[in-house]
């Protein structure tokens, strides 16, 4: 395998390409996701008599929404008019980008290939938050993070308040709610803002999930990405400063649909992002729509930087939708066996090797810290993964310092280097050169 350490004196990070990865197995079957909504500038729960509720089909290898489909249509064209004429329901609508999420039985659904006022039809994929391996804490806030001495963070830069990063996940936990409203002065809060993001700025926030304009954190995936980017808190964040465009795609068990994602996508656009943080994987056989592919050629288009984890199945290969050519393809390290005895280690590069999950191949950009939580190689007495302020798992009330692991904490580093890079001035078709420019060999295994 040939890797090299890409040493970025003025983005202050450590990352390395790879250019071949080793073949090793895969994970277990995650579980089917929950949750609709309704609401929001896009149509959501529009259904029809005929509806049959969707069920997952497929396993960690081949997974989409059974009795569902992504359905580009003619901008004249009424989709509830062709669903009633096909006998099928109308999940949600995005009027502004002329598509919509169609479910009924499958026979029904086969009739949309042939209908003259339908642009594409495809089945609606699914997508998991990219961590790895569990996760440890809550910890002590004033742990020392591997990760940042693996990214060797300086200070903050000038000029990263006028950077929006779009987190497209589990949403975040950026404000005090309860139940399904604001706080009343005396109410006990159902979810919690964590205080690192306290005074980060919060920009054009979105539940596509529920149907909503308050994607609140239900899982704990979405917050520690946006805490490792941009937390103001104690573990200050790669791009603290910059603002936050809170995005949820994925629901509280960390799942979440094609159709949000391209919804997503398009709202970072419209809103104004300037970088998007994708925190989920698709399945290692997954064919993207058109509207995938789209949707990720008009951030392109529209000059924003878009990220997205390489995955954690260990395989050759690079996962959609990091596998997009317009996308930064983020692979995870971990530390070195030996890295506790090496001569004062925190301030040494070169420190970290290819995470034994990561998928990579010759389409991986970035590798940067990932962690690996079997391990304690760095000597601290915690397993060695990305140190970040989140909620307690499944409970938004319980807020403290967790250690997780993942590609997609991999690609939240990068993210966070990404932004100090637009905030130095690079131009945004630049910024992967930016972080790859500078490199070094790395020790080989």
């Amino acid at each position: 395998m040939s890797r090299r350490v890409i040493w970025g004196a003025t983005l202050g990070l450590v990352v390395t390409t790879v250019a071949a990865a080793v073949e090793r197995p895969g994970a277990g079957d995650p579980q089917p996701p929950t949750g609709t909504g309704e609401g929001g500038r896009w149509d959501r729960g529009v259904a029809s008599a005929m509806h049959a509720p969707p069920t997952w089909r497929g396993s960690r290898a081949s997974g989409v929404f059974a009795g569902q489909r992504v359905v580009g249509i003619h901008a004249s064209t009424d989709p509830l008019a062709v669903a009633a004429e096909l006998g099928l329901s109308v999940d949600a609508i995005d009027r502004n980008h002329n598509i919509a999420l169609f479910s009924g039985h499958e026979h029904h659904l086969d009739a949309l290939q042939n209908h003259e006022h339908v642009v594409s039809v495809h089945a609606n994929g699914r997508i998991q938050a990219a961590g790895v391996g569990g996760r440890v804490g809550p910890v002590m806030g004033e742990q020392r993070a591997w990760h940042r001495s693996g990214a060797n963070v300086p200070d903050a830069v000038d000029g990263l308040s006028d950077v929006i990063v779009a987190v497209l996940d589990t949403g975040v936990a950026y404000r005090t709610w309860c139940g399904d409203a604001p706080c009343a002065a005396d109410a006990t809060p159902t979810h919690q803002p964590v205080p690192g993001l306290d005074g980060v700025a919060i920009v054009a926030p979105m539940d596509f999930v529920d149907g909503d304009a308050v994607p609140l954190d239900e899982h704990q995936h979405g917050t520690h990405i946006a805490s490792t980017i941009l937390s103001q808190g104690a573990h200050r964040g790669v791009a603290a400063g910059a603002a936050l465009m809170p995005v949820r795609v994925l629901d509280a068990s960390g799942v979440g649909s094609e159709f949000d994602l391209i919804l997503g996508i398009h709202h970072a656009i419209d809103h104004g992002a300037n970088i998007i943080s994708i925190g989920g994987t698709f399945a290692a056989d997954f064919r993207p729509s058109s509207l995938l592919c789209d949707a990720l050629d008009a951030a392109s288009e529209a000059s924003l930087v878009v990220l997205a984890p390489t995955g954690n199945d260990g395989l050759e290969q690079v996962s959609w939708p990091a596998a997009a050519p317009s996308v930064i393809a983020v692979a995870a390290s971990a530390p070195e066996p030996d890295f506790h005895r090496l001569q004062d280690p925190w301030q040494t590069t070169g420190i970290a090797r290819l995470a034994p999950y990561a998928n990579a191949s010759a389409a991986v950009d970035v590798v940067a810290p990932g962690g690996d939580l079997r391990f304690d190689r760095t000597g601290d007495g915690l397993p060695d993964g990305v140190l970040a302020e989140t909620i307690a798992p499944a409970d938004p009330s319980e807020i403290g310092h967790w250690l997780l692991a993942g590609t997609s904490h991999a690609t939240a580093i990068t993210a966070g280097a990404a932004a100090r890079a637009l905030a130095l001035g690079a131009r945004p078709k630049s910024v992967a050169w930016a972080l790859q420019r500078p490199a070094r060999p790395l020790r080989q295994e």
